[in-house]
């Protein structure tokens, strides 16, 4: 967004402001006025409905452009302003932006309790039928600010998060669309091509995102030894000078050589860890982004995940790109996602979408031998998985190349013989977003996001 845009925008707010200041000042010097003295019958009818008939043009306009500017008021050089402001007159920019749109609700409160006593002490004063009118039309105005007011928070929460992410590329905008919002945030276990991996994953009303890191905060290696061999996850130790501080009584900490011939201490036991964290606030290192009209999930049964792999809770991410596996911690957690992505994924793909997807590939541990000629895998035969289908096979079958537009529109993927004599094999195979696919090869799923184009 260009500069003059912002400008204009600010100028919006700022003019709304020096309006709404006015309204204010007239509204409660007329109120005063038909109070002075507190006669016995006061009439504030006319008052009310002059509010009622500007509050939402005034107040309206100035929720819509704070809503609107958040971007600019979050910027960094508009920041630097607000902390310089507070530094020299002690006012939060931030909070006193926010009370005029919270003026209105308070004024349809006041003008409730009126009519409330009104009808009890008064039920036959002539001004409640224009006050009962002029509390519908504040009402109204109020829901209309409220949604503006959602809208901005939304925005707030969306440019937070924008500003967590690290590499995210260029084309991808994710303030670009003005009802787009974080529906949910945070870890979990990604089944990777080798292990699994916790990942940040981030929903949004249109896309997924996912990268690693995520939580601020430090872990460390603590005992009830001395302090002098509590040593840091993400400190490094000269190998002498570990090996003279460590005793059999401290072998439980395991040890991992580093090309530099530095040992880092990187692992060990749950009762030596001590982790403070704090959640949703840390850096995310961006992996990918994944559309939720190109999108489906696919249940695993706590029966098939158990009998499988060592999780209970999990579920798979199909999508035209890429297709993996997830687990959580518990029933409540998996309920929490899965319900979430799969409502967004119903508001965002079409009727009779028949899409094909990315193969969701087996793990490399599921298999010993090429899936297509049973030769044994070995040192030197290495694993390869088809692009189009999923199957682990070996080099001599799986020479071929090929454009899959899902994946991607140019490039040559790698495809295993089966899937070049029948082109439509892994189409029959992907297209179909059944939880009654092949329990194995979901639960085995893979993705390997740190090695792309490698197997």
């Amino acid at each position: 967004m260009n500069s003059n845009t912002n400008a204009r925008r600010i100028q919006v707010l700022l003019s709304s402001i020096r309006q709404i200041a006015t309204l204010n000042q007239q509204f409660t010097l007329d109120l005063k006025e038909k109070t002075k003295g507190w006669p016995a019958i006061i009439y504030t009818a006319d008052t009310f409905e002059h509010f009622a008939a500007v509050c939402s043009r005034a107040f309206g306009t100035y929720a819509r452009s704070h809503a609107e500017a958040v971007t600019h008021l979050e910027s960094d050089v508009f920041s630097d302003f607000m902390r310089k402001v507070k530094e020299v007159t002690g006012a939060d920019c931030r909070s006193l932006l926010g009370k005029p749109s919270v003026y209105v609700p308070r004024v349809r409160l006041q003008m409730q309790e009126l009519i409330k006593q009104m009808k009890k002490k008064q039920p036959d004063h002539p001004d409640l039928p224009s006050l009962e009118k002029a509390l519908g039309q504040v009402a109204a105005a109020g829901l209309e600010i409220n949604e503006l007011v959602d809208r901005k928070e939304n925005k707030l929460e969306l440019i937070k998060m924008a500003k967590r992410f690290n590499n995210m590329p260029n084309d991808l905008n994710i303030l670009s669309k003005a009802n787009r919002k974080v529906e949910k945030q945070g870890i979990m276990l990604k089944q990777c091509r080798r292990k699994e991996k916790p990942f940040y994953f981030v929903l949004l009303s249109d896309l997924l995102l996912y990268g690693d890191g995520g939580e601020e905060g430090s872990t460390s290696c603590s005992s009830p030894y001395p302090s002098n061999i509590t040593v840091s996850l993400t400190s490094s130790i000269s190998f002498v000078k570990l090996l003279s501080i460590i005793d059999s009584k401290y072998s439980n900490l395991f040890l991992e050589y580093r090309i530099t011939n530095i040992l880092r201490i990187t692992h060990c036991y749950p009762q030596f860890v001590t982790k403070t964290q704090t959640p949703n606030t840390g850096t995310i290192n961006f992996h990918r982004a994944m559309k939720l009209d190109e999108t489906t999930v696919r249940d695993i049964t706590e029966q098939d995940a158990e009998r499988l792999t060592k999780h209970k809770y999990a579920f798979e991410i199909v999508s035209k790109k890429k297709s993996f596996v997830v687990y959580l911690g518990s029933a409540a957690e998996k309920k929490g996602w899965l319900t979430k992505v799969e409502a967004q994924v119903k508001a965002n793909r079409k009727e009779g979408d028949q899409s094909v997807f990315a193969a969701t590939w087996l793990h490399d541990s599921a298999v010993t031998a090429c899936q297509q000629c049973s030769t044994d895998f070995t040192f030197l035969r290495r694993r390869h998985h088809c692009r189009a289908c999923g199957e682990v096979v070996c080099d001599s079958c799986s020479k071929a190349r090929k454009v899959l537009k899902h994946i991607h529109a140019s490039k040559k993927q790698r495809v295993c013989k089966k899937c070049v004599e029948d082109p439509d094999r892994y189409k029959k195979k992907g297209s179909s977003a059944k939880s009654s696919e092949s329990v194995t090869k979901i639960v085995d799923a893979v993705d390997d996001d740190t090695e792309e184009d490698s197997d």
